[in-house]
């Protein structure tokens, strides 16, 4: 008999689209996807909305999984919020996913993939990924730095961003680089197979220590606990 795959909420709120996804049995029984400033304030509300419309209780899911950012400050605070809440009373395990790669992961076919995203006073943060199948992995991890050092350090790869300002300054500056033309959201239905690895290999966050990448546009500084 094949092992029951996991069951798993994921939460992604790094952005101005708030996303949640519940993988039953490894597959994806309901999604969550809305664009508006602010709107992670209502997750607790979406998340009880959605598993009664589908019939499913928070005990049903083996894990919960959330995006670390970089991005929004209200954002992540209420996603971390919520998955530590939901660890701690339910005994399950936390998950930490990567929320640009989950930008990366949007794009198809597989390859890799160089996402960049606004950090504000002329700075941007970048990470480069190895998609495949579903799953990423790190060719460089995101980091704090310029438009013109990030683009030079994934050259020929696909840029992927959700800024607008990010891809107009590339396309004007860097005319002959790849830049996905539509914006890519992070959402967390596209997490579902990297989480599903991440809990089989039993990659679990000590929820009392973890904290997400908090963008702060007035420095361009990630805050972490130190």
């Amino acid at each position: 008999m094949k092992n029951k795959l996991p069951s798993i909420l994921i939460l992604e709120a790094s952005s101005d689209n708030v996303s949640l996804a519940g993988i039953i049995n490894g597959l994806v029984q309901f999604v969550y996807n809305r664009r508006a400033r602010f709107a992670a304030s209502s997750l607790p509300a979406i998340i009880n909305n959605k598993i009664s419309e589908h019939k499913i209780s928070l005990n049903d899911f083996d894990a919960v999984a959330v995006g670390k950012g970089p991005g929004s400050f209200t954002g992540l605070r209420v996603a971390y919020s919520v998955a530590k809440a939901f660890s701690t009373a339910l005994n399950k395990p936390m998950i930490i996913t990567d929320s640009l790669a989950s930008c990366a992961l949007s794009v198809k076919p597989d390859g890799e993939r160089n996402v960049i995203i606004n950090a504000y006073r002329g700075m941007v943060y970048s990470a480069i990924f190895k998609i495949s199948g579903g799953l990423y992995t790190y060719i460089r991890k995101e980091r704090l730095t310029t438009l013109e050092e990030a683009v030079k350090a994934g050259k020929d790869k696909i840029i992927v961003t959700y800024n607008d300002c990010i891809r107009t300054a590339i396309t004007q500056k860097y005319p002959l680089t790849k830049v996905v033309s539509v914006d890519k959201y992070p959402k967390a239905a596209y997490l579902k197979d990297a989480v599903i690895a991440a809990y089989n290999n039993k990659e679990f966050a000590d929820s009392d220590k973890c904290e997400p990448l908090y963008l702060h546009p007035k420095d361009c500084q990630v805050h972490k606990k130190k």
